[in-house]
């Protein structure tokens, strides 16, 4: 590269720049994800939602050097709505990297929402945002509830009998707590959602003084559900008391189940019992687990014991300009399940 002249970066909306020179860019930095990300990241990032303004990209000499994704959204906190937004696939070229293009386009990131958020930070986001006075908490719970674990791909190079033997061990330990757990004569029926009907599943619009709390409206499920490029792939369980979203998730290296939203399942062990049963359910396929997702730490202590899962605790980050409302925040419950933020995986 010849001599960095950074007068001559420019940060852009991402409607101006050619698709091409996108693509291009993807292709240097998510290699392990291309194709596919070329198909979903306007989806993705939600691009109309600001009128086409977001997200961002740094352009120098004719070529995206930089990248920061947006998914935008409402949340309801202290009786208001504010704009939010999630923080996602942000990347710099590798020979771009530590010449302040990270901050520069971090900043501009910032000015968009009311409150910008971000989880699963690596060594090269985490140290800008807090640089950037971004706060970070650990009450970030990711649940593996096991299944078959030994089905995962990273056990292909054990001969098949003996992962097979390993694992019925393995199994009967742990659906031993799903069967003691599960709510007997409860039969859960899974349905493939209907895109061509309007979606039931809009949750009432939520308002606490201490808790924040995604709208998830219709035109978010729409978004979310209806126009996903695994839209094939969501099931619904719905009963008169509660209503989940799982996704049945069969990839390469390994098949899992997400239980993506639930509605009606606040009693801690309830939701427990409910997770039980369904990880019955699916305890005679070739699934290796199910994931679940929760901010509230007591409810993560209540699966945990119940249900022995893997406990993979996730840093998560805010960040709000408005003085007043950080230090309302500070002491505020957050509401995220695996349907927020980009926790659901793609076969990209």
């Amino acid at each position: 590269m010849t001599t960095f002249d950074k007068n001559k970066l420019q940060i852009t909306s991402v409607k101006s720049i050619p698709e091409e020179k996108i693509y291009e860019f993807f292709e240097r930095v998510f290699p392990e994800r291309v194709p596919g990300i070329n198909k979903i990241w306007k989806w993705l990032n939600r691009v109309g939602y600001y009128d086409n303004e977001t997200p961002y990209a740094i352009i120098y000499e004719n070529k995206v050097v930089s990248f920061a994704g947006l998914i935008p959204f409402d949340v309801l906190f202290d009786k208001k709505k504010y704009r939010a937004a999630w923080y996602i696939d942000f990347a710099t070229l590798p020979e771009f990297q530590k010449k302040g293009l990270g901050t520069l386009i971090t900043k501009k990131w910032m000015e968009y929402a009311d409150i910008s958020l971000e989880i699963t930070h690596n060594e090269f986001s985490g140290p800008i945002l807090k640089k950037l006075g971004w706060t970070e908490l650990f009450d970030s719970y990711q649940h593996f509830i096991m299944i078959n674990p030994l089905f995962h791909q990273k056990f292909a190079k054990i001969p098949y009998f003996i992962r097979f033997i390993f694992n019925s061990f393995v199994k009967r330990y742990y659906t031993f707590f799903y069967y003691k757990n599960r709510i007997k004569k409860l039969n859960l029926e899974y349905k493939k959602h209907n895109s061509e009907k309007p979606l039931t599943l809009c949750e009432l619009l939520k308002n606490s003084d201490d808790n924040v709390f995604p709208v998830r409206d219709f035109d978010y499920f729409e978004w979310r559900i209806y126009k996903s490029p695994d839209n094939d792939k969501y099931l619904l369980v719905v009963s008169e008391k509660f209503k989940i979203i799982l996704k049945e998730c069969n990839t390469k290296r390994v098949n899992y189940l997400d239980i993506l939203y639930t509605e009606g399942l606040e009693d801690d062990n309830q939701l427990a019992s409910i997770i039980a049963n369904i990880a019955c359910d699916y305890s005679k396929g070739r699934y290796a687990y199910i994931r679940f997702y929760t901010n509230k730490k007591q409810t993560s202590l209540t699966i945990s014991k119940k249900l022995k899962t893997y406990l993979k605790q996730l840093g998560f980050m805010y960040y709000t300009a408005d003085k007043e409302l950080r230090k309302k925040l500070l002491n505020a419950g957050w509401n995220w399940q695996l349907i927020d933020n980009d926790f659901e995986k793609f076969e990209e």
